[in-house]
């Protein structure tokens, strides 16, 4: 009897362990999920941050922007394109 009685005691004390185990790992997922979630709200406000920044300065630059100029007219442009050659370094 005092040989079961030990069996159990140790049966007992490993699924106690067990339990244990149990609960440290699912502490520790849930700590993980908690970094994860806050992680990617901190990255979701960076991100629209960074966006309405963008919006801004593309505001800013189209406001501002002049038609840059190569110092041809669009009539050059064309009569250029007309002379170009049919054939570039062939037979």
């Amino acid at each position: 009897m005092e040989k079961n009685h030990e069996v159990k005691k140790i049966h007992a004390h490993v699924h106690h362990a067990k339990k244990d185990n149990s609960n440290m790992k699912m502490l520790i997922m849930t700590i993980a999920l908690v970094l994860l979630i806050a992680i990617s709200g901190v990255q979701a406000v960076q991100l629209t941050s960074l966006k309405e920044k963008m919006n801004e300065d593309l505001a800013d630059l189209a406001a501002t922007t002049k038609t840059v100029s190569t110092g041809h007219s669009s009539g050059d442009l064309t009569d250029n394109l007309n002379n170009l050659p049919s054939m570039v370094g062939g037979c």
